[in-house]
């Protein structure tokens, strides 16, 4: 038979290739075969005694195509392409007793390229690394994509952070890249010394006399020439001493990989080596590409692996095959026990890359290759399903492009440029999240005690959970609340404050109701004031939802404000009752107007006659109040419980609009001595602003009521101070940076949803993570809920594992889908829209509801679209090309009984990251 040009089999390696692809690497090989030994004449097996011809030969034809093999009867060859007739022929020889065992797994490429998916080889894990340094390990596929500067950004942020704690410390820095150096090159020759990489890995493999001496002598070695940085001290070991170390190199790090009880020796060696220079952290950097120079270290699940990548195609496609190695690396290993997930650092980056949907695209298929990941065995009650959306096994470090930072001529020309780099918050963000967990009080508490926090804390959320319901008597103070301070110390207030439900706009009327004087406020919140007048604050409409006692709180602020205004001008109080404006609000709306002047007028009136004046315009009212040698601050609260269907009515519109007109107007007066704040729902001021809401916004941007990263931080450690848990006190609220707020909160729920040494998320992140929405907003109200759901079920879900934190790993999973489920409830009575989709949802089969889903699939036309994005329920990935691009948030998802759908993660976790950004921590 003549070769076909189907054929892709040129000589006796690509045999061996395919026999190796269909067997995993010879670890699966199929019953009744033993073992394969391919040479460059003939693939030679063993079998079981008594085996069937016809099996074996089926076996050959399922792993050779048609014009690959030959089976004459008498004789059976595989035929190659190249050369006419040539061939191998294959044997089989049958041995009693002769049960090869299946190649064992070791980490370098050649044998883990065939691993496979499925029942793949179990990969006997290496021991933990006892006391000693960190151990770190930079790698790349491609080279010039800004390695060794990203390794090095990570020594300068280390050296910075213990300077800044006035500490010193010791660093070690290993050039593992003997094809191509890179710090080795920016030493100078006295600084390299007389030991290298290559010599060390010479000595390792033949040592003259044990390795306890190598390691000793090369210890010794390498300290002689510390360089001494910022009051840190940091040790290179240079990949060669002359270059002629890397012509002539005898040994690679493959060949200490030489069976599997030296799998892991090169780790184990250059961690005992750090170790005796005494250095908390030891950084590799290791040989670009596909290289067994490499793959010892890349491989080793104990290192820190840093995948550096550009978004170019070529980089990209390398990092990928990575990332699927590393996965499958991980889900082989029998036992987890001190091992890592890999970090992403993504260079070279513009701000016009970071815009583009490119970008998205990246970090998709980013995660996509690095996923299914095995967890670690979760515990009873975890939920899974949440778990896995929100679960992110990579993280992602950004590096912009500098030219500045191209090229360096020493190693202390890149220590000193490398201040300047973008990575340096990031690496300091991680030295602090990846260092040991502190001794605190804590740590001697009694199941018993934590267990009484635990009850105590959701007492205390469930009593905070509406604010309306609780007398302000102290106030956690948002950057909103301090920028409203700054912007109105000297006049008097007059802004729209914007957010959306349960961001605490209701709690922030209530606090400066409370205060009764504008300058009583701003001392609340530690901001200095010198008003020309003394500036009182009237509410004037508030929300339906308060409890009896807040009702009597404002009802009380408006009668003493009404009593003071009488009482400078010498007149009569007003007769008006707080209670009798909705009734005018009412008899307005039915009259039909819809013109925004009337509505201004109404407001107007309804303003005057609160402090008894019969003026009718805002000119005539600011006129009234200047003769009292006084000014008032008028508070709107609660519009839309007065207000419900500004969506629909075209009069409750203008109504809302000519509210939110009223500070324009008023900016319009020569001397103000009146002012307005309104507490706007976002949803009604888009649907009142129809044009130039971006103008709009961009005004009153520093006032609204939206939760940061650190305000979220706050808040939930003054929840704890609240509840009386001892390391959290109201005022070190303020004065704690986000470094120590997160350290103490790891009393609360610990620094990872696992043990601190476990491949699992950080705790504070991915709670942040579970309550944001997919543009990163957050709600106060959810997270006192799911704080308080997840103190609710600490008690029971509490093992003898988690005596070091209030809240277990499981009540904090399990605490999403309630507090899902009452955000749901609670928005679909204030939302219309969304009631009106969740009806329809009822109707739909189930298997279409899954995210991300197409509008069509789930009901969704245009409006109904629309106002479910602009109130955070439906998220549009508008660079995703199909047709189901339609997200919603996991804060939203499990209220609404949405599946994830497979493939869904990787999408969600590329968008959230964007989201969120740079979270400090």
């Amino acid at each position: 038979m003549q070769n076909s040009e189907r054929s892709d089999l040129l000589t006796w390696f690509d045999v061996e290739r395919r026999i190796a692809q269909s067997t995993n690497g010879l670890a699966s090989l199929p019953e009744p075969v033993v073992s394969v030994s391919v040479y460059s004449d003939s693939v030679e097996m063993t079998v079981t005694p008594g085996c069937d011809r016809e099996k074996i030969i089926g076996l050959l034809r399922n792993w050779f195509t048609e014009a690959e093999f030959e089976d004459s009867g008498d004789q059976c060859r595989i035929l190659l392409r190249i050369g006419a007739g040539s061939a191998l022929s294959v044997h089989w020889s049958e041995e009693a007793g002769s049960w090869a065992k299946p190649p064992e797994l070791l980490p370098l490429w050649r044998r883990l390229v065939y691993m496979g998916e499925s029942d793949v080889q179990a990969f006997p894990a290496p021991p933990a690394f006892g006391p000693g340094p960190t151990m770190v390990a930079f790698h790349s596929f491609k080279g010039g994509v800004g390695r060794t500067t990203g390794l090095i950004a990570f020594v300068v942020a280390r050296i910075a952070q213990l300077a800044q704690r006035q500490k010193l410390g010791r660093v070690f820095i290993v050039d593992g890249d003997i094809e191509a150096p890179g710090v080795t090159y920016w030493l100078n020759r006295s600084q390299r010394g007389n030991v290298s990489y290559v010599r060390l890995l010479e000595a390792l493999h033949s040592p003259p006399s044990n390795v306890e001496d190598v390691l000793d002598y090369f210890a010794r070695e390498i300290q002689k020439n510390a360089i001494d940085v910022d009051g840190s001290q940091v040790f290179v070991l240079p990949a060669f001493v002359d270059q002629t170390d890397l012509l002539n190199a005898k040994i690679a790090p493959e060949h200490l990989v030489r069976a599997p009880a030296d799998a892991w020796a090169l780790g184990n060696y250059l961690h005992e080596l750090g170790a005796r220079l005494g250095v908390d952290h030891v950084f590799v950097d290791l040989r670009a590409g596909l290289s067994e120079l490499s793959s010892p270290v890349l491989f080793d699940p104990r290192f820190h692996r840093f995948i550096v990548t550009t978004v170019a195609e070529q980089s990209m496609r390398g990092a990928e095959l990575l990332l699927q190695t590393l996965r499958q690396v991980w889900n082989a290993l029998t036992s987890k026990d001190g091992a890592r997930h890999p970090y992403l650092v993504v260079s070279m980056l513009t701000d016009a890359l970071k815009a583009s949907t490119e970008y998205v695209n990246v970090r998709e298929r980013l995660e996509k290759a690095y996923g299914p990941i095995a967890r670690e065995q979760p515990e009873a009650g975890d939920a899974a399903e949440a778990d896995e959306v929100l679960q992110s096994f990579l993280t992602f470090f950004e590096s912009h492009f500098a030219t500045d930072l191209m090229a360096f001529h020493s190693f202390e020309q890149a220590l000193s440029a490398l201040k300047r780099s973008s990575l340096i918050e990031g690496a300091t963000a991680w030295f602090s999240a990846s260092e040991p967990a502190k001794a605190e009080p804590q740590s001697v508490n009694t199941i018993g005690q934590l267990d009484d926090q635990a009850k105590k804390l959701a007492e205390t959320c469930k009593n905070k959970q509406f604010a309306e319901n609780q007398e302000p008597s102290d106030l956690l103070i948002t950057e909103a609340l301090r920028n409203l301070g700054r912007a109105f110390s000297e006049d008097v207030p007059n802004a729209v404050l914007i957010g959306a439900k349960g961001s605490g706009k209701t709690f922030s009327f209530l606090q400066i109701s409370y205060a009764k004087v504008w300058s009583a406020f701003l001392r609340k919140i530690g901001a200095s004031s010198s008003p020309a007048a003394e500036t009182l604050v009237l509410p004037l409409l508030r929300s339906n939802e308060l409890g009896d006692a807040n009702s009597a709180l404002v009802s009380q602020c408006f009668d003493q404000v009404q009593a003071q205004v009488a009482h400078k001008l010498g007149i009569a109080p007003s007769t008006m009752q707080l209670s009798e404006i909705q009734d005018r609000i009412e008899k307005e709306r039915a009259s039909g107007t819809t013109q925004l002047a009337d509505w201004v007028a109404f407001w107007t009136s309804i303003m005057a006659r609160a402090v008894g004046s019969d003026a009718t315009t805002l000119s005539e009212l600011n006129q009234f109040i200047s003769k009292a040698g006084l000014s008032i601050v008028f508070l709107f609260d609660g519009i839309e419980d007065v207000l419900r269907s500004v969506l629909t009515d075209d009069a409750q519109r203008a109504a809302v609009e000519a509210i939110i007109e009223l500070p324009n107007r008023i900016r319009e007066l020569k001397t103000p001595a009146i002012g307005v704040l309104a507490f706007v729902r976002e949803d009604y001021a888009k649907a009142v602003k129809t044009q130039n809401f971006g103008q709009f916004q961009s005004r009153y941007e520093k006032f609204r009521l939206d939760w940061s990263p650190r305000e979220f931080l706050q808040l939930v450690f003054w929840l704890c101070a609240d509840a009386g848990i001892e390391w959290a006190r109201k005022e070190e609220v303020d004065g704690l940076d986000n470094e120590k707020i997160v350290e103490r909160l790891e009393m609360l729920w610990g620094k990872k949803l696992g043990r601190d040494d476990a491949a699992e998320a950080y705790s504070a992140r991915w709670v942040y993570a579970a309550l944001s929405d997919l543009r990163g907003r957050l709600q106060a109200r959810d997270a006192v809920r799911f704080l308080g759901y997840a103190a609710q079920q600490a008690g029971a879900k509490r093992l003898p594992a988690w005596a070091d934190r209030v809240l277990p790993p499981s009540a904090i999973r399990g605490a999403l889908l309630p507090t899902s489920r009452d955000k749901v409830t609670e928005a679909i009575q204030e939302y219309a829209p969304l009631n009106e989709w969740v009806e329809k949802l009822a109707s739909i089969d189930s298997a279409k509801k899954k995210i991300p889903f197409a509008a069509e699939d789930l009901g969704l036309e245009g409006r109904l679209r629309q106002n479910l994005q602009e109130i955070g329920v439906i998220y549009e990935d508008i660079e995703k090309d199909a047709a189901d691009r339609l997200y919603v948030p996991e804060i939203y998802r499990h209220g609404l009984g949405l599946a994830s759908g497979a493939g869904a993660r990787p999408r969600v976790q590329a968008l959230l990251q964007r989201a969120l950004g740079a979270l400090p921590f």
